[in-house]
């Protein structure tokens, strides 16, 4: 639906240019047809209801309003794709400051060994990554769909409770027992994670999936603050920072931009 909207979005925004000379056109038209109307000019029957002339007439004087509704709708959608451009923008921002924050409290974690992101909890149970901060680079993804139930993020979203979780007993776990053993553990013993997906993430040491509630009168849960740290020590102080000052008040930060977003995003 969200692409579909973009989609309608573009074709209108290719489209402007043309409609509005038609309806400076018409409107040109409206205005003269009626004045001419009024004086019988060229003569009284030229005017007649449904001969071309007043047909035309008739076209305008609807044109000329839609096209005003098509811009009205048009400016609100503009200002709602501005409004959500600025959200992600200050969510990322927060991202930033947090990984900052983290690192500065931690002796043992480099700023290029932890990412923060925030995801939104949608209502068919996934995902969406609205905002992140990664350093040096952008990493790829591990070709995981995350959903609840589904990893660190996806358990702490059915659990409905914040999880730091160390990441290397569960690759222990998986060398000990080989894929068709570890498949075989309930899905709460494995992050509800197959052994090929866990394999995948192998290079995060630790994630930790803070959550994220409307600051309204309506608390909900929105989404998640997902950190990922790949480095190899130093994620039991990122667990401690994660829940202290500063952190708490950016995350609090995104709290309040997602409330105020909405649905939006």
């Amino acid at each position: 639906m969200r692409r579909f909207a973009r989609f309608i979005r573009k074709r209108l925004s290719a489209l402007a240019l043309p409609l509005l000379v038609l309806t400076f056109v018409l409107g040109v038209y409206l205005a003269a047809g009626n004045v001419l109307d009024a004086a019988h000019v060229p003569d009284k029957h030229i005017w007649v209801p449904w001969s071309v002339w007043f047909v035309v007439l008739l076209v305008s004087a609807v044109w000329v309003p839609i096209y005003a509704l098509y811009q009205t709708i048009q400016a609100g959608l503009q200002s709602r794709a501005k409004r959500e451009t600025q959200a992600r923008r200050d969510l990322a921002l927060l991202c930033q400051q947090i990984v900052g924050a983290i690192a500065h409290g931690c002796a043992d974690v480099s700023v290029n060994a932890l990412a923060a992101c925030v995801w939104i909890c949608r209502p068919d149970d996934t995902f969406d990554e609205i905002a992140r901060f990664y350093l040096p680079y952008e990493r790829p993804p591990v070709g995981v769909r995350w959903h609840k139930g589904k990893g660190v993020a996806g358990l702490a979203w059915a659990a409905n409770d914040d999880l730091l979780i160390p990441m290397g007993p569960f690759i222990d776990k998986l060398q000990d027992l080989g894929p068709e053993r570890f498949d075989q553990l309930p899905a709460s013993e494995r992050l509800g994670l197959s052994a090929e997906e866990l394999d995948r993430t192998r290079d995060y040491t630790g994630i930790a999936a803070i959550r994220l509630f409307s600051t309204d009168a309506k608390t909900r849960l929105l989404g998640m603050l997902i950190l990922d740290y790949v480095g190899a020590q130093g994620f039991a102080c990122i667990a401690a920072q994660a829940q202290d000052l500063p952190v708490t008040i950016y995350t609090g930060a995104c709290a309040r931009i997602l409330t105020e977003a909405g649905a939006k995003l």
